[in-house]
């Protein structure tokens, strides 16, 4: 069982012939109605995972610098050093948090993934709250959220600031691509609708079970 199709893909390129079943993973994240803007960027992550501070890393020392300066970056996740924060103005470390609902609604999600595979479940959290995301190729990778329509994608630190540029001026583009992503959320990638996924594969293992022992 894999989490996407993707993943599933590889598997059968490098010969896995057994029955392989996509179940993306959930998120029991609330649904939050639509916010608007509160002047913030949010990235969700702890430092331990190396594509994280890959992430960051990039977007501070290549993003960073063709965005406006009053718009601060909020980094929600464990064990972030404070030089982040010390040696970048605009950059706030918010620590582990409880109730993401608390603070992440309203505001724009970044998730600047270089690197990696499987599912990016930063993504689902800011989907299912609400919150229009801008994203690189690779960060999206295995989901069904597309450029233009349920989210933004940009692989160049030039297209990534751009990107976060029309979200910035944008109230209507802000609105339209978090409504999509979170009717894309509820549909595919919500517990109910993953539950059912998961409930098909149990069903169809047991029925093929039943057919080899007949």
């Amino acid at each position: 069982v894999t989490l996407t199709e993707t993943d599933k893909d590889i598997l059968e390129r490098n010969g896995v012939i057994a029955p392989i079943f996509v179940s993306p993973a959930a998120v029991n994240t609330k649904k939050i109605p639509y916010k608007a803007w509160n002047g913030k960027m949010l990235f969700i992550g702890g430092y331990g995972h190396l594509p994280n501070k890959e992430g960051i890393d990039w977007f501070i020392s290549r993003v960073m610098e063709n965005l406006d300066k009053s718009v601060p970056l909020q980094i929600v996740g464990a064990g972030w050093p404070l030089s982040y924060e010390r040696e970048n103005d605009n950059v706030k470390l918010l620590g582990f948090v409880e109730r993401l609902e608390d603070i992440a609604p309203g505001s724009i999600m970044i998730v600047p993934i270089l690197t990696g595979s499987g599912m990016r479940m930063k993504i689902l959290e800011a989907a299912a709250m609400n919150i229009p995301f801008v994203t690189t190729s690779v960060g999206v990778e295995g989901l069904d959220f597309k450029n233009e329509e349920s989210c933004l994608v940009a692989d160049t630190p030039e297209d990534f600031a751009k990107a976060l540029k029309r979200l910035f001026i944008d109230e209507d583009l802000r609105e339209f691509i978090a409504h999509n992503a979170s009717a894309l959320w509820e549909r595919k990638y919500s517990v109910k609708a993953l539950s059912e996924v998961r409930d098909d594969i149990y069903t169809n293992i047991m029925e093929r079970n039943s057919m080899s022992v007949m």
